[in-house]
């Protein structure tokens, strides 16, 4: 091996001495040849360098999770944020629904008219052949009618089921009902004073005969009221009487 080496010094000394001038620049950049086993560990160790160089330290990554924790933060936080607006807007959102839902069913007309269209102006309008027998006891179900709202009355809507017709071929009776108001007074300050009334007719829609009459009054408006206001003031309505007096007809 050492001979190897001598030979190849040599052969570099002979080749300097025999050198062109002109090529002294180029030679002057040849590196020196080195034995093959010191090239070997020299090329391990500029690959194990390489790879040094290439490999990330654990500080390195400790630097990079600090940059990038406010970044994964912020993030959350958006996140967050984003998930609060969707809860938010969908509470709003089904809230408003909800109340227009209720403010249709409110405002939305009643049907007066119901499954009576057919007999509608027979109830309000046929012509009565007297009173029935004293001690009648009326039997089947009824319709409340008023000319007032041109069909069904708001007591109708508001009977037990036990005596409500749902159809023309359940009604028996017919409950004719007329609601109105007198003025019963004035306020110092101009308003008016009214109190509601009510008379209610039954008849037996099978003889058309009337089987009894009644008047129901509401309350009377209050005795003062602390207001400027020069509108109108109402007592109670009747409403809830007369359904309790309809609800209990003997049988």
């Amino acid at each position: 091996m050492k001979r190897d080496d001598d030979d190849l010094h040599a052969r570099i000394s002979r080749k300097w001495n025999e050198r062109d001038p002109d090529e002294a620049e180029e030679v002057e950049e040849i590196e020196e040849v080195k034995p093959p086993g010191q090239r070997a560990r020299d090329e391990e160790d500029a690959t194990s360098r390489s790879f040094r160089r290439r490999l990330p330290s654990r500080d390195d990554d400790e630097e990079e999770d600090e940059a990038d924790r406010p970044r994964r933060k912020k993030k959350k936080k958006a996140s967050k944020k984003s998930l609060r607006v969707l809860w938010l807007a969908l509470l709003y959102g089904g809230g408003f629904i909800a109340v227009v839902i209720v403010l249709v069913m409110v405002l939305k007309p009643r049907d007066r008219i119901g499954p009576f269209k057919d007999q509608m102006t027979g109830y309000l309008n046929e012509p009565i052949k007297g009173n029935a027998p004293p001690n009648f006891r009326i039997q089947g179900k009824m319709v409340a009618v008023s000319a007032k709202a041109k069909g069904l009355d708001d007591v109708h809507f508001s009977l037990s089921p036990s005596v409500k017709a749902s159809t023309p071929d359940e009604v028996k009776i017919v409950v004719r009902v007329n609601s109105d108001s007198t003025q019963v007074g004035k306020y110092s300050n101009g308003a008016l004073a009214y109190r509601y009334f009510c008379t209610v007719q039954v008849i037996d829609w099978t003889t058309k005969q009337v089987v009894t009459s009644r008047q129901f009054d509401g309350s009377m408006p209050p005795q003062t009221i602390h207001t400027r206001s020069s509108s109108s003031v109402y007592g109670s309505d009747p409403t809830s009487d007369v359904v309790n007096y309809l609800n209990g007809l003997p049988k």
